[in-house]
């Protein structure tokens, strides 16, 4: 056998596809205007490919329901309806029965994974669904799938309402996360509080009552839940992970000078993570 030849013939086969990789990422790289590495490093970079990391509720129906949209590749996105008591989640309504009932009724062309609105609005309960586009108010009932463009002004959200439903996505209904932070219950009468690892109920009238004595300094409660009749409270007990760190490299920072060193939170397989 002729090792030699067939060493070689490897090699060559190896330096091929290595080439072609090169050639289609330098083609990708100039498709996509390839970053700089100054902005590799900023904090609101838009990553690429990933999607559906989160999410922010609308609420509605006395907080038994919530939808939110998720903004997916190539500008699509889709309408997403959670039923808290139910505990279910689908598809806020038909996509391509609303897109081809707007189609028809607006006289013009949508198509169901790009539809010309960014928000709606639950009316009826959940037989109808109301939208903006362009300035028009429209109504599409979701049993016909019918669509009337109404004489109905709606206001835009409020910087208020965003921020609020920005707080909420990061934490599901009346739970506070850290040793400072409260959990009102819903109906106003006691504020669950942590403190000294343990959860503490304050009633309206000052008195403070423990019902915890477990927690510690690496097993605190840190999450607290209010059923929605405010006669149960849930209290989790948090085992903190390793919380390890990456550390980057910004070789060519903004302004010009030295490299810096960045560091941020990254969890690695076999780390250990945070239990509740």
């Amino acid at each position: 056998m002729n090792t030699g030849v067939g060493a070689k013939s490897k090699i060559s086969g190896m330096l091929l596809v290595i080439f072609v990789l090169i050639i289609s990422v330098n083609a990708i790289a100039s498709e996509k205007n390839e970053i700089s590495p100054q902005g590799r490093f900023q904090q609101e970079r838009r990553v690429d490919g990933y999607y559906k990391g989160r999410i922010t509720p609308h609420w509605f129906s006395e907080d038994a329901y919530f939808w939110y949209r998720n903004d997916l590749s190539g500008d699509t996105k889709e309408f997403i309806l959670v039923d808290t008591e139910k505990g279910t989640r689908k598809t806020a309504f038909d996509h391509q029965k609303l897109a081809a009932a707007l189609s028809e009724a607006a006289d013009s062309e949508y198509t169901a994974d790009k539809l010309p609105f960014d928000r709606i609005e639950f009316v009826d309960g959940l037989k109808s669904v109301q939208f903006t586009v362009e300035d028009a108010v429209w109504i599409c009932d979701l049993g016909s799938y019918v669509c009337t463009k109404t004489d109905t002004v709606e206001p835009e959200a409020s910087a208020d309402e965003d921020e609020e439903n920005s707080r909420r996505s990061m934490r599901p209904r009346g739970f506070g996360r850290g040793r400072s932070r409260t959990a009102e219950s819903p109906d106003g009468e006691w504020t669950a509080v942590i403190k000294d690892n343990n959860i503490f109920l304050q009633g309206a009238d000052g008195e403070e009552i423990q019902l915890s004595e477990d927690g510690e300094e690496n097993n605190s409660y840190g999450v607290l839940s209010w059923s929605p009749d405010s006669q149960v409270l849930v209290g989790f007990r948090m085992e903190p992970g390793d919380n390890k760190e990456v550390y980057l490299i910004e070789s060519s920072p903004e302004g010009g000078g030295r490299a810096k060193l960045h560091t941020r939170s990254y969890d690695l397989p076999g780390d250990k993570l945070a239990r509740y």
